[in-house]
């Protein structure tokens, strides 16, 4: 079964993690589905862009996206 949410784990300097909590739109994550079939279920694995120095892992890694 493929979850509704997905968590991401952030690790970094506190500063940069404080700059995150207050403006989460810093993080960013992406899906490229212009390849995809419609009513056709694809895994995808994200592009997470964050700030310099901050890594971020999803847990879990990949998606599932169905396009109407």
């Amino acid at each position: 079964m493929t979850p509704s949410e997905v968590d991401l784990l952030l690790s970094g300097s506190l500063p940069a993690l404080s700059q995150i909590e207050g403006n989460q739109s810093l993080i960013r994550v992406l899906l490229e589905t212009t390849s995809l079939v419609a009513d056709q279920g694809t895994e995808l694995i994200p592009t997470i862009i964050a700030p310099s120095g901050i890594q971020v892992q999803m847990v879990p890694r990949s998606v599932l996206v169905t396009l109407p």
